[in-house]
Formats: C-alpha cells, structure tokens, sequence
C-alpha cells in the first residue's frame, strides 16, 4: 500500500467552518467518494458525467500537484541527516522550516484545527491560514541554500529499495522542497490557506 500526498491551496474561512464541521478532513474523503461514486455510476450506465469535468473535489480549494509519497516524506528523512551536518547558526535558520513542512509529530502544524476549534486530524501534515503562509513563504525564501548544499554534500538517501546511486541527493531533496514553495507562493498571492496532508 503506498502514500498519496495532497495540497489543497483553500480560501480559509469555509475550510476552517468544514473542518469543525466535519471534525477533520472528513469533508474532503466525502466529497472525494462522492465524485468516484458519480464517475463509477456513469461508467456502468454509459451515460455522460454530470459535469463537464471531474470537478474540484470541494468548491473553496484548488488541488495541486504533488510528488509520489515515498520522494516526498523521503525529503523529510533527508533533512534530518543533513541537520547533523549542520553549524548551529544554520540549523537555527532551518529547523523553523523543517520542524513545520515535516512534522515530526503528524498535526502538530494544524492552523485549521486551531481555527476551528476541532480535533487533530493525523492525516494533516501542515495547514497554515493565510498569514502563517506568509510568514512560512518568507522562512523558507531565506534558508541559506549554497550553505546547506556544501553540508549536504555526498549524502544520499536510498528509499523504495533504489541501488547504491540511485538514492535520494541534495539536487533532488531541494527539488521536492521547491515544489512545497511553489504552493505557498500561490497560496501567498491569493490570500489564502495551504492544507498538505496524507493517505497511507
């Protein structure tokens, strides 16, 4: 069984009223077995979809790409073994990023659960309402990056069994955190939240 990653950039209100209404992310597995039973419904039917598209899967987010699960928490993994490898005055600068985009304990970076008053929700692995988006973005534009690539230097970290050589390297690490910046300067540009989350 493998790992699905979700991000949703959200406009923040009626995400934090479904969250404690739904007293977690069970507003977002509805609406998504709601759309499968649509599409399956059609297909054995043969008749059209009752939308043009597969819809978003909630009206107030826009889902975004994501990498396979295994690159994407292998990142967080990476990280670790490059803080060892890291001068204090850097890992000063780090650990603020890192300790909120990979969580060492799941739900613990849940703005939604802090909004709306709800429960934790475990599949969270980071909801920031709109100004901690901004101050995330800013962190994270900031991380010392040659610096970190010269103590990252000749690590590599195997996952999904690859040969020596094949692993996860430094280029590849900051490619998947790229991708983690990318959602928060759409989320940033439109005043809104970013929900990341898992489905193992």
């Amino acid at each position: 069984m493998g790992i699905d990653i979700y991000a949703l950039i959200m406009d923040w209100k009626p995400a934090v009223e479904a969250y404690r209404a739904a007293g977690g992310l069970d507003f977002y597995w509805d609406a998504s077995a709601q759309i499968d039973f649509e599409v399956e419904r059609a297909r054995r039917r043969r008749t059209p979809l009752p939308w043009p598209e597969v819809p978003q899967v909630v009206p107030f987010a826009e889902e975004q790409w994501a990498p396979p699960g295994k690159a994407f928490t292998a990142a967080g993994t990476f990280y670790l073994e490059l803080s060892d490898h890291l001068e204090p005055e850097l890992l000063a600068r780090t650990a603020p990023v890192f300790d909120t985009i990979y969580p060492q304990k799941m739900s613990d970076i849940n703005d939604l659960k802090a909004d709306s008053g709800g429960p934790d929700d475990f599949d969270v692995l980071y909801a920031l309402r709109p100004s901690s988006v901004e101050l995330m973005l800013e962190r994270i534009e900031a991380l010392p990056w040659e610096a970190m690539r010269a103590a990252g230097e000749g690590i590599e970290l195997s996952y999904m069994g690859q040969a020596a050589g094949h692993g996860l390297d430094f280029s590849q690490f900051k490619g998947i955190i790229d991708i983690h910046v990318g959602w928060l300067r759409e989320a940033a540009a439109t005043d809104r939240g970013l929900l990341v989350f898992w489905s193992v």
